[in-house]
């Protein structure tokens, strides 16, 4: 079946790179996008190409030191008549380029460098099915990306937020394995937190007294496994479960807001936004009038 669409690429992975900067920041990793198209209009299948570069992303992202970037570049390059979409990945501050696994299942080939700096280059050569001559680029140069695309666009990406974004469960898991300790602790932790989860004063220092130590001994223990704030572990947590729960349940925005903490719907969309790039409402199992 042809899924190919005619739209603008150069937004499409706009929108993609905004979607997935939440989840960088949770990694302390600085995700952009740059291109010297202001907008490229293609015909592509966006379900492949999403799932390409979306799995790709959040691999390095993870991977990456923290205090280093990921950037995203996008060009059409090659002679006329045979132009291609050029992917490039440039990753700071590590060398990835033997790390086989974030590439063997990417049906695309994949081009990975080593940098002098200590940084890696990643090079997808997407070929086109048709491209649009100069004439055709100039009379589409100022058409915005069509309404309805969009909702297609953010359904593709909330298909595969739902298994890239990290879930403590999966954590715990990995952890199992390698540090058993570290595991056991961080699953006391999520417990205790999901059992207060609907108490909107329940903080660091709620959560350091039911451990039974104190909150610097807290942070300690926690902030080398998840890499964040005991208080901000909470609130991903919370968010975690609210995304859950409008996936799983017909309950209302506003609805899950109040069963996870939150004072405010309003207070809750602005947290949403902030871990995952996107509105609550994306993730509704069904559309809640």
């Amino acid at each position: 079946m042809n899924t190919n669409i005619k739209i603008d690429i150069i937004g499409m992975f706009r929108h993609l790179v905004y979607a997935l900067k939440a989840f960088a920041k949770m990694h302390d990793v600085d995700l952009t996008f740059h291109s010297e198209h202001k907008q490229l209009m293609l015909s592509y299948d966006p379900e492949e190409i999403i799932n390409v570069v979306f799995k790709l992303i959040c691999r390095l992202v993870a991977y990456t030191p923290a205090n280093q970037s990921v950037l995203l570049k996008v060009s059409l390059a090659g002679e006329s008549g045979k132009k291609y979409l050029a992917i490039f990945l440039h990753i700071t501050g590590i060398n990835l380029s033997r790390i086989g696994q974030l590439t063997n299942d990417i049906k695309q080939r994949v081009h990975v460098q080593s940098e002098v700096n200590g940084g890696t280059h990643y090079e997808l050569q997407w070929q086109l099915h048709h491209s649009l001559s100069s004439d055709e680029e100039t009379n589409y140069k100022m058409r915005p990306i069509l309404p309805q695309i969009l909702p297609n666009f953010y359904a593709q990406v909330r298909k595969h937020l739902q298994s890239h974004f990290t879930k403590t469960d999966n954590l715990i898991a990995s952890l199992t394995s390698r540090h058993p300790k570290n595991a056991a602790f961080l699953k006391k932790v999520n417990t205790l937190i999901l059992a207060n989860i609907d108490k909107d004063g329940f903080n660091a220092n709620h959560l350091s007294s039911a451990m039974g130590m104190s909150r610097t001994q807290l942070y300690r223990n926690l902030q080398p496994i998840i890499r964040q704030s005991p208080g901000c572990y909470i609130q991903t947590i919370r968010i975690q479960k609210a995304k859950e729960l409008l996936e799983t349940t017909d309950m209302r925005v506003g609805e899950v807001a109040f069963k996870t903490g939150f004072q405010t719907p309003s207070h809750f969309t602005r947290i949403f936004i902030k871990h995952y790039g996107v509105r609550p409402s994306i993730f509704c199992r069904k559309t809640k009038m």
